[in-house]
């Protein structure tokens, strides 16, 4: 699933539920999140890609000159 939306949406509580459903159901350990949004700073469920190691929100606000939800 691709979640997508604007900042303070859900998107995050959404993706935490899913996977929590995911691992109730002995699926979680085939279950991979991907974070790439440089702004977030807090997951409540396991990140195995996270975009925040390869650019900083600082970069990415300078880059494109805008602010932190772009």
């Amino acid at each position: 699933q691709l979640v997508i939306g604007p900042a303070g949406c859900g998107k995050s509580s959404y993706v935490e539920a899913m996977y929590e459903h995911m691992r109730a159901s002995g699926r979680g350990s085939g279950v991979h999140c991907v974070n790439l949004d440089p702004a977030a700073e807090r997951f409540g469920y396991p990140v195995s890609v996270d975009v925040r190691e390869l650019v900083t929100l600082e970069d990415a606000m300078e880059e494109v000159g805008l602010g932190p939800n772009g």
